[in-house]
C-alpha cells in the first residue's frame, strides 16, 4: 500500500502558492509606502517610513515569503513550511487595528470579543490537529499497526479523514473530555500527547478566564444601574411619593437605560 507522502502536502496546486506569495511581496511595498505616528506626528519621510519598516516588520516578511520560492527546489523539507506561523506575530497587531477602527461598545464588543477567542481556540485546535497528523503519518512508515492512524481504522489516503480525525482529537483533549476512539498508541504519540496536555490545560484555563471577564463586564453595567434604581426606590418610598409615580419613573428611567446602551452600541 502506498503511505501519504508529505512531499507536498494540503497544496492543491500550484495557484496556493503563488497567490500568498504576491499577496506577501504586495503587502511588504505597501508597508514601505504607508506613513506612520510617530509621538503623535504624522511621519511621511520615505526614509523613516522605510528604517520603520526594516525594525519592525522586514524580518519576518523576509522569512516568510523565503519558503515559497524554497519549496520547489527543497520540497520534501517540511520544516521550511514552518517559516509561515511567523506570520502570525503580525495578525495580533492588524485584529486591533481592525477592532480599533470598527470602534465597537457594549454588547457588540462583547460579542466580537468571543468571535476572536473562538478564533484563537480554533486555530490552537487546527496547529495541534497538525502536529498529530505529523506524528502519526511519522510513526505510520515504521510500524503500519502500531499508530493513531490504523488504530482508528482510519484511510491514510484520504486527507479529510485524516484532518477531520485529527482536530477531533485536539478539540476533545483541549476540552478536557478524554480520550475515546482516537488515542496516542506507541510511546512518541504518548509524549506528545503529554506535551498536548500541558498547553491545552493552559489554553482552557485561559479562555475559561477570559470568558469570565467579558460576562463580568457584560452584567457590570446591568448591575449598577439595578443599584441605583433600587436606591431611587429607597428615596420615593422614604419621602412618601405616590406609587403611580414612583412607577412611572423607574419606567423613564429603564428606558432611557436602553436608549443610552443602544447608542453605545451604534457608537453614537
Amino acid at each position: 500500500m502506498d503511505y501519504l507522502k508529505f512531499s507536498k502536502p494540503f497544496v492543491l496546486n500550484d495557484y496556493f502558492q503563488i497567490i500568498p506569495t504576491i499577496l506577501l511581496i504586495v503587502n511588504s511595498i505597501l508597508a514601505m509606502n504607508t506613513a506612520f505616528y510617530s509621538k503623535g506626528a504624522f511621519v511621511r519621510n520615505r526614509r523613516e517610513i522605510i528604517r520603520k519598516y526594516m525594525k519592525t516588520s522586514a524580518t519576518i516578511d523576509i522569512l516568510t515569503i523565503i519558503p515559497f520560492f524554497m519549496l520547489h527546489s527543497f520540497a520534501s523539507v517540511n520544516f521550511i513550511r514552518l517559516l509561515l506561523l511567523l506570520r502570525i506575530w503580525k495578525l495580533n497587531g492588524i485584529i486591533l487595528l481592525f477592532e480599533t477602527n470598527l470602534m465597537l461598545r457594549g454588547r457588540l464588543d462583547s460579542l466580537f470579543k468571543m468571535i476572536k477567542l473562538l478564533l484563537k481556540v480554533i486555530f490552537v485546535a487546527h496547529v495541534l490537529g497538525c502536529a498529530w497528523i505529523y506524528i502519526g503519518t511519522s510513526t505510520l512508515f515504521e510500524s503500519k499497526s502500531n499508530n493513531w492512524i490504523s488504530k482508528g481504522g482510519i484511510d491514510v489516503n484520504d486527507l479529510g479523514e485524516v484532518y477531520v480525525s485529527a482536530l477531533y482529537f485536539s478539540t476533545v483533549t483541549m476540552i478536557t473530555v478524554g480520550y475515546g476512539d482516537i488515542s496516542p498508541s506507541n510511546n512518541i504519540e504518548k509524549m506528545f500527547g503529554i506535551a498536548f496536555i500541558f498547553i491545552s490545560c493552559g489554553v482552557f484555563a485561559y479562555s475559561i478566564n477570559y470568558i469570565g471577564t467579558i460576562a463580568q463586564k457584560i452584567n457590570l453595567e446591568d448591575l449598577e444601574f439595578k443599584e441605583k434604581i433600587s436606591d431611587i426606590n429607597f428615596f420615593l418610598k422614604k419621602r412618601n411619593i405616590n406609587s403611580n409615580l414612583q412607577i412611572k419613573i423607574k419606567r423613564y428611567l429603564e428606558y432611557m437605560y436602553e436608549e443610552k446602551k443602544k447608542a453605545m452600541e451604534l457608537g453614537a
